[in-house]
């Protein structure tokens, strides 16, 4: 039986809880760039999306990157795009309150480095997409009904895996001393398990105001609504023009030659790029 993009975000998000608290009880830690190669593996094996590694050079990758590039959607109902940050919990052992220590984290070494929460916001908004923070995850805390917020769906504490989070949510952590934490985090409404972006039809649908529920705040008049398969012209001859581009990107996004890509998905002059890229396409799940 086919495996769906929601049953297998709900896999991992389970795998990556377990897989921390394993590593927290037999002292065999796994940092986040690992947690990320295995659910692109697992992601892979599924068969359910498209996931590429864009060709970057190694010498520069750490100092122009971020971790990914989502494109959520379908060509009849739209897609949203995400530049997504990666971030694992710091786990210590009967501790509730478990904090995200490298959340303040600067990239590069030169005079001029900026901190990775810059340059997320910087890519984001110049290739517009809605930037997150994908936050891996395990409590040792039995008692997180009061984080939930998948509206009428069952409680399940393994979702809290793999959750998403705004980037203001994460800012506004990093200038709040003690707000670092899961529980401070994932108080705020828009913090939600990351099966949402693939499972919530309100997230789904297509606004008519073109804003995405998780584009609050400061975020929500900057960041649109976007389509692979055209963006709206007034003139059919531009509407033509942009979904041939859309679909040669697309081509391109998949053969991981993320260089080759249009000038219409990527600003050559902020030379950040995404180190993978991942394409869901919802209407898969029929």
């Amino acid at each position: 039986m086919a495996i769906s993009a929601s049953q297998i975000f709900e896999q991992l998000a389970k795998a990556v809880w377990e897989r921390i608290q394993l590593g927290e009880n037999l002292g065999c830690r796994q940092g986040e760039e690992t947690i990320t190669d295995i659910n692109i593996l697992d992601l892979k094996r599924a068969g359910i999306c498209e996931v590429s590694i864009p060709k970057i050079n190694k010498a520069t990758e750490s100092e122009t990157g971020i971790d990914w590039e989502w494109w959520i959607g379908s060509d009849q109902k739209g897609w949203w795009r995400y530049a997504v940050q990666a971030k694992k919990i710091q786990t210590k052992k009967g501790n509730k309150d478990q904090i995200y220590s490298k959340l303040r984290h600067k990239v590069g070494k030169s005079p001029t480095s900026q901190f990775q929460i810059d340059i997320l916001e910087t890519y984001a908004q110049g290739h517009n997409c809605i930037p997150l923070y994908c936050l891996y995850n395990f409590i040792d805390d039995n008692n997180l009904q009061q984080y939930w917020r998948c509206c009428n769906l069952t409680y399940d504490k393994f979702q809290f895996g793999c959750t998403v989070v705004p980037i203001d949510v994460i800012r506004k952590a990093l200038n709040t001393r003690g707000k670092k934490t899961f529980q401070s985090v994932h108080s705020h409404k828009s913090a939600l398990p990351w099966r949402c972006l693939v499972t919530c039809p309100f997230i789904l649908s297509i606004p008519q105001s073109g804003l995405h529920p998780l584009a609050n705040g400061i975020y929500a008049n900057v960041y649109s609504y976007d389509t692979l398969s055209s963006l709206k012209k007034q003139k059919a001859e531009e509407e033509k023009a942009e979904e041939e581009a859309r679909k040669k990107a697309r081509e391109k996004a998949r053969e991981g030659n993320i260089t080759d890509l249009s000038n219409d998905f990527y600003d050559r002059q902020l030379e950040f790029y995404p180190k993978r890229t991942l394409i869901v396409n919802v209407d898969d799940e029929a």
